[in-house]
């Protein structure tokens, strides 16, 4: 039994405790006492193993220390429930119980495996395929690092997270906080954190990650001088482990996510590669998100007018071309209108091309203010616009295009420094029946526009 007992005592992976009446502790190892963040045996020895189980666990704990002190013999096999560690810190562990004689007298042996870094390996392998699911369908930055920190606290079960970017004092500015208490975000707003290693508050993570660009992470902030400047705060909000996970764009720091768990240990140096992909992966998608922004950014910029940002005749030829096929093939109808402002040389001639320019922008401005969603107005060339009116039959397309013409008398013209610039518009509208393409049809609105200037102008022709 002695040897067995010096095993115990020696063990570096298997927590032991012996209790007697009462749960009161007799025995202790060192390897519990890390399990359980105390300095010490001493700690332990004289107190009841009641208070190292949860509200839950106790009862049934209590019945089986009532049998082994009376002598039962029986063997409690693998279960597994969480122990009350240092500043009420819940340590998730497997145990087994054995009945033994200890100094003559009836005892419990509770063998105990801290499986902190066992859940850590299982919440970092779900935190990662979940976050590529986010990544999968993300088409914006910040709605994917907030997701992303969303689904680390409420799937994953970390106990906060933030998401930050570094500013150019080299203060961290918190984008986003979870969980969005009252508490955190006073903790958020008053704490200082910083990334140059030379002030007190730019020693952590945060600091470590930034200035390495790799994740960096502290598996116990009560033992780590590095953080003695938040030691407090982390106190205050039982945090026992942190770590910092940085974000890349072309190789420089861009977002850092600081992840926050209760127990010690929750990311093992083991699973450091887990950590490391999900700071890849989110960097890669930053990249891919940009880019994607950026091309969008420059397919807007070719297919709208510089001047009104009407959409421009080349995204027309695009545009129309496709809802005719859809229009012939399935049979819904299409209709255009062709607007033309009246008299627009003489408004050049009289007011200038600076001012010419201003009446077309408010025209556009008109022009967008009454056609519905699913139209779409193009500038077709110098004063000419195109409406397309997609399911829309020529009465209805009349309708859309008079309430345009109402829209500018209710205005009274275009003033310009103390100066009204009256001006109307003529236009013709075409339905679809047996063109053979788009311009057969732009054409036909065309037509019907310059009926409508012959017709003495400020109309419109079906």
């Amino acid at each position: 039994m002695q040897d067995f007992f010096d095993a115990l005592i020696r063990s570096s992976v298997i927590g032991a405790l012996i209790y007697q009446e009462n749960g009161q502790i007799v025995f202790a190892n060192k390897r519990l006492c890390e399990i359980l963040s105390l300095k010490s045996e001493n700690e332990l020895i004289g107190k009841s193993i009641l208070e190292y189980v949860s509200e839950e666990e106790k009862e049934a704990v209590k019945k089986t220390i009532e049998r082994r002190m009376s002598g039962e013999m029986f063997v409690l096999e693998s279960k597994d429930y969480s122990i009350t560690a240092k500043n009420s810190v819940l340590i998730p562990v497997s145990s087994f119980s054995y009945t033994i004689e200890y100094n003559a007298k009836p005892s419990g042996l509770m063998l105990i495996f801290d499986r902190t870094k066992e859940l850590s390996n299982q919440k970092l392998f779900f935190a990662l395929s979940q976050i590529n699911r986010l990544i999968a369908k993300a088409d914006n930055v910040f709605d994917l690092l907030k997701e992303t920190a969303d689904t680390l606290i409420d799937k994953i079960g970390y106990k906060a997270c933030s998401v930050g970017y570094i500013d150019k004092e080299n203060i961290l500015k918190v984008l986003y906080l979870k969980p969005d208490t009252q508490d955190y975000q006073r903790l958020a707003k008053t704490v200082t954190i910083g990334v140059d290693p030379n002030t007190p508050y730019g020693k952590g993570t945060i600091s470590r990650a930034y200035n390495t660009k790799k994740v960096s992470l502290i598996n116990n902030v009560d033992t780590d001088p590095s953080l003695s400047y938040w030691h407090d705060y982390f106190k205050m909000f039982k945090i026992g482990s942190v770590c910092s996970i940085p974000v890349l764009k072309s190789d420089k720091v861009e977002y850092i996510i600081s992840l926050y768990d209760s127990a010690p240990n929750s990311f093992s140096p083991e699973y450091m590669y887990l950590l490391e992909e999900i700071s890849l992966d989110l960097s890669f998608a930053l990249e891919k998100i940009e880019m994607q922004a950026e091309k969008d950014r420059l397919f807007e910029k070719s297919t709208r007018d510089e001047l009104t940002y009407l959409y421009n005749r080349y995204y027309f030829n695009l545009m129309a071309t496709q809802e005719f096929l859809k229009a012939t093939r399935y049979g819904y109808p299409l209709s255009v209108a062709f607007l033309d402002i009246d008299n627009f040389k003489q408004i050049n001639d009289e007011y200038g091309h600076n001012i010419g320019d201003l009446v077309l922008k408010d025209f556009a401005d008109a022009i967008l203010s009454q056609i519905r969603r699913s139209d779409m107005a193009f500038r077709y060339g110098g004063e000419e616009f195109v409406i397309l009116f997609s399911h829309t039959s020529a009465r209805d397309a009349l309708f859309v295009t008079k309430r345009i013409k109402e829209h500018l008398l209710k205005k009274y013209g275009l003033e310009i420094i103390n100066t009204k610039i009256n001006y109307t518009f003529s236009a013709g509208i075409a339905c679809l029946e047996q063109e053979k393409d788009i311009y057969e049809l732009v054409e036909k609105a065309d037509k019907k526009m310059y009926e409508a200037k012959q017709k003495g102008k400020d109309r419109i022709e079906l």
